[in-house]
């Protein structure tokens, strides 16, 4: 049994140190776009598609990495997905146009997109249903510390190496994360994590059912939020609010450590109150989320608009928790990892439009940013809709989902 609990403890940390490389991988070019689009002369649309780049084909990989994960040995996705996504990487550097950089962020983010469902696999085959949220919310809860990291150490790298520089190091420290995943899984016999054998799961019915069209809606909307400010808020601190790089990454720090802090009291949260009621969690969080927008869009200080920013991160991290926990607690297991590849799938869609369709509403108003954020303030609502109309019950439709239990270890 120790030997279990130490094994969970070091996936879970290893899981959660890949989702803040992840991050600080992917979120690198949201500050690096600033010197990139001046050495390249890019305009807002220009640098709205390369930010938009990643998101095409990560979208795509949702759906071909959740079906992977329910069919292949996880272990060696992840270990595939963290060695493609760290070597394109390194490539950002190399990029010397337009073009070349969108090529790269698409390969990019093909490499990532494996990662997301088979890391809830493991967690389904490891963990109890009662337990899965708070280890959800305990890897999920990288993503905020790749963000809290991010726009500092990407905005502190390139002051030092400059844009090309700080890939390059990123890549290498992608490089170090696959050493330490091989370590792990010389050291994790087979059946550590298990595929399970199921009966064949008709795979059609999933779309039918009322609770994943809610999840989609919700997601898709929140996304259009998330990714939106990730990529845009940047440049609206620098631009905007007059902050230099450094200042500006010293500043993002506070939104992203609310929304660690977030992340993982949903988890606490879900597991041990809210059993069957999640959606209040979530709808509750995106609509103090829109609230929080508009206060962002008429602050008349720096210390105002971060104020805002940081709820809306809070706000953020409730709202992910909550849509994340009900592939992990209320769906079959031998389907798990289809329908969170098909609900990242959702989010990434609005991911990979939302960075371009901000940066155009910023150019049609002549640089001014009230546009984009009364575009952001309208998806938080519709998320926070959908999230409400979100019932365990429509879950029947994956039959003894919460009854199934994780898969014995070998110790």
């Amino acid at each position: 049994m120790k030997n279990q609990a130490r094994r969970r403890y070091v996936v879970i940390t290893l899981l959660f140190t890949t989702w803040m490389v992840g991050y600080l991988d992917r979120l690198a070019i949201n500050t690096a776009i600033i010197p990139i689009a001046k050495e390249f002369s890019l305009n807002e649309v220009e640098s709205g598609l390369i930010l938009s780049a990643f998101f095409l084909s990560y979208t795509l990989m949702q759906l071909i990495g959740g079906w992977l994960a329910d069919r292949f040995d996880v272990r060696w996705l992840i270990l595939l997905s963290v060695i493609v996504w760290s070597l394109f990487t390194g490539l950002t550097g190399l990029a010397t146009s337009f073009l070349g950089l969108i090529l790269i962020r698409i390969l990019f983010g093909v490499g990532e997109g494996t990662f997301p469902s088979a890391s809830t696999v493991i967690i389904i085959h490891l963990f109890q249903p009662d337990e899965r949220a708070r280890a959800k919310t305990s890897v999920l809860s990288g993503t905020t510390a790749g963000t809290l990291l991010g726009t500092f150490v990407s905005a502190s790298l390139i002051l030092s190496v400059g844009w090309r520089g700080m890939f390059y190091l990123l890549g290498l420290l992608g490089t170090i994360l696959v050493l330490c995943f091989c370590f792990m899984f010389q050291d994790m016999k087979p059946q550590s994590v298990p595929l399970k054998k199921h009966e064949p799961y008709p795979f059609q019915q999933i779309f039918r059912s009322p609770m994943l069209v809610y999840i989609l809606s919700s997601w898709f909307c929140w996304n259009i939020v998330l990714w939106g400010m990730n990529s845009w808020m940047p440049s609206y601190w620098v631009k905007v609010r007059g902050l230099n790089l450094m200042e500006m990454g010293t500043v993002s720090i506070i939104p992203a450590l609310a929304g660690m802090i977030g992340m993982i009291g949903s988890g606490w949260v879900l597991d041990r109150w809210l059993k069957g009621r999640e959606s209040l969690l979530g709808a509750g969080a995106a609509i103090v989320a829109c609230i929080s927008l508009l206060g962002l869009l008429f602050a008349n200080s720096d210390w105002i608009a971060l104020l805002f920013q940081t709820v809306v991160a809070f706000c953020g991290s409730c709202v992910s928790a909550t849509i994340f926990v009900y592939p992990i607690k209320y769906v079959a297991q031998q389907i798990a990892g289809s329908v969170t590849g098909l609900i990242n799938f959702g989010g990434m869609a609005a991911a990979a439009i939302s960075p371009t369709i901000f940066g155009y509403l910023v150019k049609i108003t002549a640089g001014s940013y009230q546009a984009g954020f009364l575009f952001f303030m309208t998806a938080a609502f519709l998320s926070g809709l959908s999230t409400w109309l979100i019932r365990t019950d429509q879950s029947l439709l994956f039959p003894n989902s919460t009854e199934e239990k994780p898969l014995k270890e070998s110790s």
